[in-house]
């Protein structure tokens, strides 16, 4: 069980290492040997764990992936409008703040084509989104937010917070902050809420709601 345990915690220290250096150099221009030296392990180390720096790659990129289902896993239609993009929005700006490599990482393979994303777009992305797009339709046919084009709605969402982990040095400089602290991500999570509410009309609904039952 400690030998498990102890292979488990090298191959995420492993991970994490690699996931800096492939966020700051690329694939192509990451180094193994950076790796294992920064991860204080012997190259030979490295190697036996991920046979390739491809591997290597596609498993940072994997765990990237898998933490990020986990967070959107509570999104159903069960929740009220409201409280989805809530969910939604804060789950992004809290990866961007304790993770902003992730976010670099991911948009870096994006750009190349998604060379290494293709049937995880496919098989996984794929039907998360249009179950969201089908969604979005049906609080649209209730009445629940405004009609507007479901699919752009998300990408909006989507393009809003990702810029925050893509562009936070130009962020934090035009903004006069050291850092995206707690305090920066939590008003970005408030404006960037109130102001997709406001749009699709669900604090205006709610505000009515409330002024008629007094």
């Amino acid at each position: 069980m400690g030998t498990l345990s102890n292979t488990h915690a090298l191959q995420d220290r492993l991970l994490t290492v690699a996931k800096e250096e492939f966020a700051k150099q690329g694939l192509k221009g990451a180094r193994l040997q950076k790796i294992a030296d920064d991860a204080q392990v012997p190259k030979a180390t490295l190697l036996y764990h991920f046979k390739s720096k491809t591997v290597l790659y596609q498993r940072v990129l994997e765990t990237i992936l898998s933490a990020w289902d986990e967070g959107f896993e509570e999104l159903t239609i069960d929740a009220e409008p409201e409280i989805f993009f809530r969910r939604l929005i804060d789950t992004k700006i809290a990866s961007v703040r304790t993770d902003p490599l992730a976010s670099k990482l991911f948009a870096q393979e994006i750009i190349q084509g998604a060379p290494h994303l293709d049937a995880h777009l496919s098989q996984q992305v794929k039907p998360w989104f249009r179950q969201q797009v089908s969604i979005l339709e049906q609080w649209m046919d209730e009445g629940k937010i405004r009609r507007t084009d479901p699919t752009r709605l998300i990408f909006l969402i989507w393009a809003a917070t990702q810029h925050y982990a893509d562009f936070q040095a130009q962020v934090l400089t035009l903004m006069n902050r050291q850092e995206f602290d707690v305090e920066l991500a939590t008003d970005t999570s408030s404006f960037l809420h109130e102001f997709i509410c406001n749009s699709l009309g669900i604090i205006d609904r709610k505000s009515t709601r409330l002024n008629s039952s007094h």
